[in-house]
């Protein structure tokens, strides 16, 4: 059924609880371009300080990606109309499981600690509206 049939308080619950904690990443990513000391916190902690200029690009398409899904999770959640098509919920729940996996994997303590909850938390999120 269309998305706007399935809609439910609790959908829209998990919409905003996906941006709430997609939201410090994506700041975070926005900062890194920006020259924030926080290289620690990405790509498996290989930088301490700032990113070098040639990676600050990673950190814009990450942020890009981050603000993308949580248009999507808001869309399909029932909060808003970007227009997202009912079909783009699957690669942003892909995307999503992903990055989870990778922030539960990574080398680094700290993106493990900061990263691995929020991710958790956006994968629960996204998963109860794509199969509530």
């Amino acid at each position: 059924p269309p998305a706007s049939d399935r809609i439910s308080s609790k959908m829209i619950f998990a919409a905003v609880v996906y941006c709430l904690a997609a939201l410090p990443p994506f700041l975070a990513q926005v900062c890194l371009v920006f020259g924030a000391p926080w290289g620690h916190l990405t790509m498996g902690g290989k930088w301490e300080g700032a990113l070098p200029p040639r990676i600050r690009p990673v950190a814009a398409v990450q942020a890009t990606l981050l603000l993308c899904l949580m248009t999507i999770a808001l869309d399909q959640g029932g909060v808003t109309d970007f227009g997202w098509p009912s079909w783009s919920l699957w690669p942003a729940l892909a995307l999503t499981y992903l990055t989870t996996l990778g922030n539960l994997a990574t080398p680094s303590p700290r993106e493990r600690l900061y990263w691995g909850p929020l991710t958790l938390i956006m994968s629960g999120a996204l998963s109860w509206i794509a199969f509530l």
